[in-house]
């Protein structure tokens, strides 16, 4: 089942997953594109550039906290 919108709380749990140096670059790819995956509308693009091998970890904190705060409204440049 899909989430309504991802959140706030979803932020947090990025960021904390982000900051932790004991979780691989794998890990935390795995699970941006999961929360994108579950999300009301998700969005291919960004799951198959996350998938790119050369994707570092600050970029993919990038791409997913901008398709967070698209969906809860608070746009992005």
């Amino acid at each position: 089942m899909r989430n309504a919108t991802l959140s706030d709380s979803d932020l947090t749990k990025i960021y904390t997953k982000y900051n932790d140096i004991n979780i691989p670059d794998t890990d935390f790819k795995s699970f941006c594109i999961e929360l994108i995956e579950n999300a009301r509308q998700p969005n291919e693009k960004i799951i198959r550039d996350i998938n790119r091998p050369l994707t570092s970890r600050d970029k993919v904190l990038s791409m997913i906290n901008n398709f967070v705060l698209k969906g809860t409204g608070d746009g992005v440049i």
